[in-house]
C-alpha cells in the first residue's frame, strides 16, 4: 500500500511535467474551454458549469444537458482546463521567478527503530476499539508496516514467500539497475537542483516552479531514504529475510513518504484531498468477536467493513478472501515453467530510462541536463504506452462488463467517462 502511494506520488508529478509542455496549447485565461477529452481520447463540446473534489460538471452542447465528469477519466490538458475554471484565484498569484533550487535542509528525516517494528503493537487481546486506534496511531506516524502485523501468520509466509520468488524472477540484475536509478534520483535532486530549477519545463512555468518549490525539501528526504543501499542489498530477499528487510523499508522510507505527503498536501491548484497517512472510524456495531466498522479517508466514500477476531488481530473477512486469491494467484504465476515476471521490451525501456536519469545525474550543464530530460521524457512516454496496452491485453475485450464498472443511478455518461456516447458498453 505505501509503495502505491510514493508511485502515486511520482506519477503526479510526472503529470506537472506533461501539463506544463501542454499549457502553451491551453486557451487563455479568459478564453472559455469548449473541448473536452477522455484518457481514451474521446472528445465532447460542452461549457464549464462547477468543480468539485472529483468530478466537473460542464453542460453539453449538443442537447445542453448538464453531465458529471470524475477527473480521473480526463486527459491531462482536460482535467488541467477543470481545475483552472474551478480555481482561477490559483492562476493569478504572483511567483518569484529565481532559477536557484530552495534550500534542501537536512535530509536525515529521523527514522523509526526497525527492530522495535518487529513486534506486534496490538498485544494479545485487543477491542475492536482498541485495535483500530492502534492502526491509526501507527499509520499516522509513518508505519505502514502495521499492516504486516494486521494479516494472519499463514498470510505473512505466503507474502514472504510471494516476494523472494519475485526477487528470484525478475533478478539481482534488474533490482540492481531500479537501484541505480533511485541513487540517480537523490544526486539530481540534492546535487543538481540548480539545472533542475532552470530547465526549460520549469524555470518559465510559475506554477510548476511553485509545487515544486514547496515539496522539494521532501522531495530530498524522500529520495535520500530511498536510496539507503541496506534496503537494496540482495540478502533481503531470502523468505526468511523478508519481514526484517520490510521492517527497515517502513523505519527508513515511512517517515520520508509522509513527511513527503504532507508537502503535497499544500499544493495548489492539484492538493491532495485528504491526508494519505489518516483515516477515521466509526464502530457501527460489535460483538466480542465480530464489529462492523466504518472508515473513512481523504475524500473517499465511507466504506464499511465487517470484521472478525482472529488471534489477537481483527480482520476484514472481504478484504483478507481478496489478498488470499491474489496473493494465490500470484504463487501460481511464479511457479509457471513459461512466466516471465520483466518482459524483454520492459528491460529494455528499463535500461533507457536508467540510461537517461545517469545522464541527469552526470549533467555538468544546463544544456547537458536540458537534453537528458528530453530523452527521459520520451522513454517515460513510451514506457506509459506500453504499460497501458499491456493493461488492456490483460484486461479483455470483457473488461468493461466487470461488476462496479458500471455509473451510478441518476449519473450521465458511458460508465463515468465522457458523456454523450450512446451505445458504447460501460468501460469500454
Amino acid at each position: 500500500m505505501q509503495l502505491r502511494r510514493i508511485l502515486v506520488l511520482l506519477l503526479v508529478a510526472l503529470a506537472f511535467v506533461d501539463m506544463a509542455r501542454s499549457q502553451e496549447e491551453s486557451p487563455a485565461a479568459d478564453e472559455p474551454v469548449t473541448k473536452w477529452t477522455s484518457i481514451k481520447g474521446q472528445s465532447v463540446e460542452g461549457e464549464f458549469v462547477s468543480l468539485s473534489e472529483t468530478a466537473v460538471t460542464i453542460r453539453l452542447k449538443a442537447d445542453g444537458k448538464e453531465v458529471e465528469v470524475p477527473l480521473k477519466s480526463l486527459s491531462i490538458q482536460s482535467h488541467f482546463d477543470a481545475i483552472r475554471l474551478g480555481h482561477p484565484e490559483n492562476f493569478s498569484k504572483p511567483v518569484v521567478r529565481a532559477n536557484a533550487a530552495p534550500e534542501l535542509g537536512d535530509l536525515n528525516v529521523p527514522v523509526l527503530d526497525w527492530q522495535s517494528l518487529m513486534t506486534s503493537p496490538f498485544g494479545t487481546n485487543p477491542t475492536i476499539d482498541q485495535y483500530m486506534d492502534i492502526l491509526k496511531q501507527e499509520t499516522e506516524r509513518g508505519n505502514f508496516f502495521v499492516g504486516w502485523h494486521s494479516i494472519p501468520p499463514k498470510m505473512q509466509a505466503d507474502l514472504a514467500t510471494l516476494v523472494s520468488k519475485g526477487y528470484e524472477k525478475v533478478g539481482p540484475e534488474f533490482i540492481g539497475q531500479i537501484h541505480g536509478i533511485v541513487r540517480d534520483v537523490k544526486t539530481i535532486v540534492t546535487e543538481k537542483g540548480d539545472f533542475v530549477f532552470g530547465s526549460t519545463v520549469v524555470a518559465g512555468e510559475p506554477m510548476m516552479k511553485e509545487g515544486l518549490t514547496k515539496v522539494w525539501p521532501a522531495l530530498g528526504a524522500l529520495a535520500t531514504a530511498l536510496a539507503n543501499d541496506e534496503i537494496w542489498a540482495a540478502e533481503n530477499f531470502h523468505t526468511d529475510k523478508i519481514p526484517e528487510w520490510m521492517a527497515k523499508t517502513a523505519a527508513t522510507v515511512g517517515p520520508a513518504s509522509k513527511s513527503m505527503a504532507e508537502a503535497a498536501l499544500s499544493l495548489a491548484p492539484f492538493p491532495m484531498s485528504g491526508d494519505p497517512f489518516s483515516f477515521q472510524y466509526t464502530i457501527v456495531s460489535q460483538t466480542a468477536d465480530s464489529a462492523v466498522v466504518e472508515i473513512s479517508a481523504g475524500s473517499a466514500p465511507p466504506q464499511r467493513k465487517t470484521m472478525q477476531k482472529l488471534g489477537n488481530i481483527w480482520i476484514s473477512v472481504e478484504d483478507m478472501n481478496q489478498l488470499r486469491e491474489n496473493v494465490d494467484a500470484g504463487l501460481k504465476h511464479l511457479d509457471g515453467a513459461d512466466s516471465t515476471a520483466v518482459p524483454a521490451a520492459a528491460k529494455m525501456m528499463a535500461f533507457s530510462i536508467a540510461s537517461a536519469f545517469g545522464a541527469l545525474a552526470r549533467a555538468e550543464s544546463q544544456e547537458e541536463f536540458n537534453e537528458a530530460a528530453t530523452t527521459l521524457e520520451e522513454g517515460l512516454k513510451a514506457l506509459a504506452e506500453t504499460a497501458q496496452s499491456q493493461i488492456q491485453a490483460s484486461m479483455g475485450p470483457a473488461a468493461g462488463a466487470q461488476p462496479g464498472n458500471q455509473p451510478p443511478p441518476g449519473r450521465g455518461g458511458n460508465g463515468g467517462g465522457i458523456p454523450g456516447r450512446p451505445g458504447r458498453p460501460s468501460g469500454s
